[in-house]
């Protein structure tokens, strides 16, 4: 697990290090989250909206659903949770919070698109059920090892990356854990007086630990990647 998350880790340094602007849905709302841009995000939500429309539909064959539904659903719903006008009129630091509470956790792309894929009759109850057939010919078994196969999303790579960048240069703005720590609970007092609801001690995963806790930085991440 510990290896497989530093190769994502890694892919998420090479995306955020060379300068690549986000390609998924979820990374340009992400970005534009950011940015403070509305107009950006907005253009990104209609490329989620796009994205769904291309791919399976209610009342399709579930056999011919594909991961990258799966990803699109959850990017979507990823979307619609951070679609809030006035969150953009506050300062980054509070949008860092929100951002971290809707879309910290690792593999939430997928984990929002799990949610979708039992409200729509594709898997019965979770993705680790694999025993139980749907009533179509093909069984839940099978889509996992489609989703397996697929590895690791797109979306979930640039929403570690995104994430990363973003996490990286509020620390370094305040200089140390400690001015860091402060402003990050000063922020989240704010977001709930603004009428948003955030968490703190932020829970951000970036490296694919189950712990909760923040994430590793770039740095830290490079070092484990150079045996360090």
């Amino acid at each position: 697990m510990r290896t497989k998350a530093l190769l994502f880790a890694a892919l998420a340094l090479a995306l955020a290090g060379c300068g690549s602007a986000p390609s998924t849905p979820l990374g340009h709302a992400l970005a534009a989250l950011k940015a403070g841009d509305r107009d950006a995000f907005l253009t990104a939500k209609a490329e989620a909206d796009a994205a769904l429309k291309a791919g399976w539909q209610p009342g399709d064959d579930p056999c011919k659903a594909q991961p990258v539904d799966f990803e699109h659903h959850g990017e979507a719903a990823l979307i619609d949770k951070l679609d809030h006008p006035d969150l953009f009129k506050l300062p980054d630091e509070q949008r860092f919070v929100y951002a971290a509470h809707v879309a910290g956790k690792w593999a939430a792309p997928m984990a929002e698109g799990m949610v979708w894929s039992q409200g729509a009759g594709i898997m019965e109850v979770t993705f680790a059920t694999v025993t139980k057939r749907l009533q179509s010919d093909c069984d839940q078994q099978a889509i996992m090892q489609r989703l397996i196969f697929y590895g690791q999303a797109p979306s979930e790579a640039e929403r570690i990356a995104v994430l990363s960048d973003w996490k990286d240069e509020l620390h370094t703005r305040y200089g140390d854990d400690a001015g860091f720590e402060t402003h990050m609970r000063d922020a989240n007092a704010a977001l709930d007086r603004n009428g948003f609801t955030g968490q703190y001690p932020i829970f951000l995963q970036l490296n694919g630990s189950d712990d909760g806790e923040t994430a590793d930085t770039f740095a830290d991440v490079q070092r484990k990647l150079n045996g360090h």
